[in-house]
C-alpha cells in the first residue's frame, strides 16, 4: 500500500486495496486515518504464495463491492427529478 508523506495535502482521492495476507483481519491502528473508507481484502494465503491471479482476484471483489464512503445505500440513490 502506497504511504503519501502528507494524506492531508492533497485533495487528489486515493483509492486502496490494501491485502493482509495471512487471515489476518485486523490493522492495529496501522495508519488509521488514512484507512478511513478504505476497502479492505483478506486472503487466507501467506505473502510468499500470493500470485498475480490473486490479485486479480482481489481487484474484481473490491470492483464488485458498492463503495458508500459512509452513506446508506439508500442515499446513494438519486433523487428524482421533479418535471414541470
Amino acid at each position: 500500500m502506497p504511504v503519501r508523506s502528507s494524506p492531508q495535502a492533497s485533495g487528489a482521492v486515493v483509492k486502496n486495496l490494501p491485502i493482509p495476507t495471512g487471515a489476518e483481519s485486523r490493522i492495529s491502528n496501522f495508519l488509521l486515518w488514512q484507512l478511513a473508507y478504505t476497502e479492505i481484502y483478506v486472503t487466507d494465503l501467506m505473502w510468499p504464495d500470493f500470485r498475480k491471479s490473486h490479485l486479480v482476484d482481489a481487484v474484481i471483489d473490491y470492483q464488485s463491492r458498492e463503495r458508500r464512503f459512509g452513506r446508506t445505500s439508500a442515499q446513494l440513490e438519486p433523487e428524482p427529478v421533479e418535471r414541470a
